[in-house]
């Protein structure tokens, strides 16, 4: 983590972490932490699809790589310390009001991916890989919800591990 705060402060001025309104359990706020990738002057309300677009022209020096080894969420171990956010969960996403598709996709399930700690990493991120299918993602974390459980979770750690070498070590 260390490396990572120095190479944030060395791609570009600005705060080190990037700040966040998501939603978690029950539908309430609460703040994410990442290392910031981008510039001080993008968007802080961008869906991660919409941050995937604006990626190649708002990216400070040293982003790609951090984003790439997901060195950049390190700092939601800070949100897991809180209670804000679990190990494994559906991922946090925006209010309703900057993301609405996957909320009301969410909705339609009961019970509600909003009924668990949102997660570091998730069944819908294991299973998606990097895909951004709104409904199956919802899907998932609808199913993630309906079958909660520790052996649930253990799996779902130990199949993120082998997912992260593939993104990390995936040819661009």
């Amino acid at each position: 983590m260390l490396l990572a705060l120095i190479l944030v402060k060395l791609g570009s001025p600005g705060p080190i972490l990037f700040k966040q309104n998501r939603m978690g359990l029950h539908e309430t706020t609460f703040v994410i932490y990442k290392f910031r990738t981008m510039k001080v002057t993008a968007n802080p309300h961008l869906s991660a699809m919409e941050m995937k677009n604006h990626y190649e022209t708002e990216a400070p020096r040293f982003s790609r790589f951090l984003r790439k080894t997901r060195i950049d969420e390190l700092p939601q171990l800070w949100n897991i310390l809180k209670g804000d956010m679990s190990f494994i969960g559906p991922r946090p996403d925006l209010s309703p009001e900057f993301e609405p598709d996957i909320y009301n996709e969410r909705k339609k399930y009961t019970p509600s991916p909003y009924e668990v700690r949102p997660g570091l990493s998730g069944l819908a991120q294991v299973k998606m890989r990097c895909q951004h299918d709104t409904s199956l993602k919802a899907k998932y974390d609808a199913e993630y919800v309906k079958n909660y459980s520790l052996w649930q979770d253990i799996k779902i750690f130990f199949a993120t591990i082998p997912m992260l070498l593939k993104v990390i070590f995936k040819k661009d």
